[in-house]
């Protein structure tokens, strides 16, 4: 019982303990709200000072600061009923407020971000030396580029034949087909009229060192590969679509274009027989001797029953007209836009054939060469003999050198390169 009584009493004390703590507290913060005429140092802890402002990140002090105000607490109780803004800004900026780390990270983000816009707002941040950069990399690559143009109107204005030049592209792998395809044109004497176009140093040396012209880019291809591109890779189809840019840099100078792979043999001068003349000709272009597949039907918008040849782009002649231009271009955006995922023929046959079969509107007029004069490859492979009227053959449809070489030796078309 007396122990009951004990515990009740001792509750009733804490309580008013309690009470009257409560009580202090009130009676002290309206004592300074009434009597100090500055800013507020308890409850909200409000100022004007910049080092005094108050944010939810600042709201959290280390335990020395709670010291601090316990002990400033205890002067202001003792102080003078009135006391001057001046004075009580002087006690409280006598020692700074220390914050918590993340404060102390925010701060110097903070101040960070202040001395960057102020450095660009000076023109002396880092990202204006940047723009220097890139404006002299633009101005290196034009002048480059005109270089490179400058030296190509050089070459071509030597090499062309009345407007006219023959163009194909080779590299390393492709050097013996190149030297059989040299000689057949000069056995029809149009090796005058000829620029190849070199894909890499080690071709570049060896044609120059044959003393024949050619054009090479310095710093396209660094690489001589000695293994032939792959038909339906990566790497053949950039290279197909390589002569697709090369095209249409000549044309844009203003010169007709024959162009040629390398597996051609030449017969006759094939500038007797095209009769592409304006206006009646834009382009005339080898028939692949074979209907175009329903693949490419599908995706040039026609027809799947729609009866046309496959347009072969490894022998045509391109007239430098605005509407060959135009569709070359097309041809070149849509190889991009597919990044190279197929050869420049498919793209080619994508773009011409609704013109071709006269499903789109166009002033470009196109030409299919007489498969039985401009031989491809799967007509070859029927011939028991070469007629006296062929023009040229390509021996296309062949996916090994070997297989190439031994179709010209069974027709007697493989020369003796050293002659």
């Amino acid at each position: 019982m007396q122990l009951r009584k004990k515990l009740m009493w001792l509750g009733v004390s804490l309580v008013l303990t309690i009470v009257l703590a409560t009580k202090w507290y009130i009676h002290t913060n309206s004592r300074l709200d009434t009597n100090i005429s500055g800013p507020r140092l308890i409850g909200d802890m409000k100022t004007n000072e910049p080092h005094l402002t108050h944010s939810k990140e600042q709201s959290t002090l280390k335990s020395g600061n709670r010291d601090r105000t316990s002990s400033m607490m205890k002067r202001l109780k003792n102080a003078p009923s009135t006391v001057s803004p001046k004075e009580l800004h002087n006690s409280v900026a006598a020692t700074p407020i220390r914050y918590s780390r993340d404060v102390k990270r925010k701060a110097n983000k903070s101040n960070k971000k202040t001395k960057l816009n102020r450095d660009v707002n000076n023109g002396n941040h880092k990202s204006t030396s940047h723009s220097y950069t890139s404006t002299d990399a633009v101005v290196t690559a034009k002048k480059t580029y005109e270089h490179r143009l400058n030296k190509l109107v050089s070459i071509l204005s030597k090499a062309a034949c009345e407007n006219n030049i023959i163009l194909t592209i080779v590299d390393r792998a492709y050097l013996p087909m190149f030297w059989n395809l040299w000689k057949s044109l000069h056995n029809v004497k149009l090796t005058q009229c000829f620029l190849p176009i070199s894909l890499d140093i080690f071709t570049f040396e060896a044609l120059t060192n044959k003393n024949i012209t050619t054009y090479f880019e310095v710093g396209y291809d660094s690489k001589s590969n000695v293994n032939i591109s792959k038909f339906g890779t990566v790497e053949f189809n950039r290279k197909t679509n390589q002569k697709i840019t090369y095209l249409l840099q000549v044309l844009k100078l203003g010169y007709n274009v024959l162009f040629t792979d390398g597996d051609v043999v030449f017969l006759r001068d094939p500038f007797e027989t095209l009769n592409c003349v304006y206006p009646d000709c834009d382009l005339a272009v080898q028939s692949n001797g074979m209907r175009l597949p329903w693949q490419l039907l599908k995706e040039s918008g026609l027809h799947r029953n729609t009866k046309t040849d496959e347009i072969n782009s490894g022998f045509m002649y391109l007239r430098a007209s605005k509407p060959t231009i135009s569709l070359f271009t097309k041809v070149r955006s849509l190889s991009i836009k597919g990044n190279f995922s197929r050869n420049d023929q498919d793209y080619l046959n994508i773009v011409a054939q609704p013109i071709l079969c006269k499903t789109t509107k166009s002033d470009l007029k196109i030409k299919i060469l007489d498969k039985q004069k401009y031989v491809p490859g799967l007509v070859l492979k029927q011939m028991q003999k070469v007629a006296p009227e062929v023009v040229i053959i390509h021996n296309n449809f062949l996916m090994e050198h070997t297989d190439k070489i031994a179709g010209f030796k069974k027709f007697g078309l493989w020369y003796d390169h050293n002659k």
